[in-house]
C-alpha cells in the first residue's frame, strides 16, 4: 500500500499494528490517556467495526483522538 511507503520515509512516527479495525481506534484511545498526547489510527474502510468504537469511547470521555479511514469499492 502507498501509505506504508509514505510512513515508512517519515522519521518520528511508530508504527503499531493490530489485528481488527476497533483494536486500532482502542489503541490510539489509550495512548491518548496514558501519555496525554492525541492519539492516531488509521484502518482501512471494511465492513467490520472501523475504529468508531475506540472513537466513540473517547469522545464520551472526551479523550483526543484521530481516526483515519479509506474508502473501498463495495462487493
Amino acid at each position: 500500500m502507498p501509505i506504508y511507503d509514505a510512513l515508512y520515509d517519515f522519521e518520528g512516527l511508530r508504527h503499531i499494528l493490530v489485528r481488527q479495525e476497533a483494536a486500532a481506534g482502542h489503541a490510539a484511545e489509550g495512548y491518548a490517556r496514558t501519555t496525554g498526547k492525541v492519539g492516531v489510527c488509521w484502518s482501512p474502510r471494511t465492513r467490520g467495526h472501523q475504529p468508531r468504537d475506540g472513537a466513540q469511547d473517547a469522545l464520551m470521555d472526551s479523550i483526543p483522538i484521530v481516526a483515519f479511514t479509506d474508502r473501498c469499492p463495495r462487493t
